[in-house]
């Protein structure tokens, strides 16, 4: 599930940019990028399905280069499971494996495809469709206006700085 803004209309923020040296670009603009993305990743916490909170403690920020594209920075939301983290850092119980069930949903086929005589595809087919929260989807598209001005903001906060050193 990848989803992307682009910024467009930046032009004065643009030059600004260009004057300054290549790793102070970066940060400001990463610096800038994680600040939209905490909007996002506060919105899909606080309106994850909480049984246990599990889900809801795993969902974070990670901001990225882009390894083709080196002028190219990334931010996600993202959900940690084990299987994108070491199992020294979940406790018992805690891995949120299922989120991607909670976010799109599932089909319920209860047990018994072996007993059935049904091929398994078939077997599925039968199951009735469980519709997802869709949490992460709907963090991202409530708030593409806040996540654009608050880019914005934080970005115009950094050159401004930049431009004071």
């Amino acid at each position: 599930m990848t989803q992307q803004i682009q910024v467009r209309g930046l032009r004065e923020l643009n030059r600004e940019l260009k004057a300054l040296p290549d790793k102070l670009k970066k940060k400001a603009v990463r610096r800038a990028i994680a600040a939209g993305a905490k909007i996002v990743q506060k919105d899909a916490k606080t309106n994850a399905p909480r049984r246990t909170g599990a889900l809801r403690r795993a969902i974070a920020v990670r901001s990225t280069p882009s390894r083709s594209q080196p002028n190219l920075v990334r931010s996600s939301v993202f959900v940690r499971t084990a299987g994108n983290r070491s199992k020294a850092t979940i406790k018992r119980g805690e891995d949120p494996h299922y989120w991607k069930f909670q976010e799109f949903g599932w089909r319920a086929t209860g047990p018994g495809a072996k007993k059935s005589g049904l091929s398994r595809a078939d077997f599925r087919a039968r199951g009735r469709k469980i519709a997802g929260k869709g949490f992460m989807q709907k963090a991202f598209k409530r708030n593409v206006g806040r996540v654009l001005a608050t880019f914005r903001r934080q970005l115009k906060q950094e050159l401004d700085s930049y431009d004071g050193r």
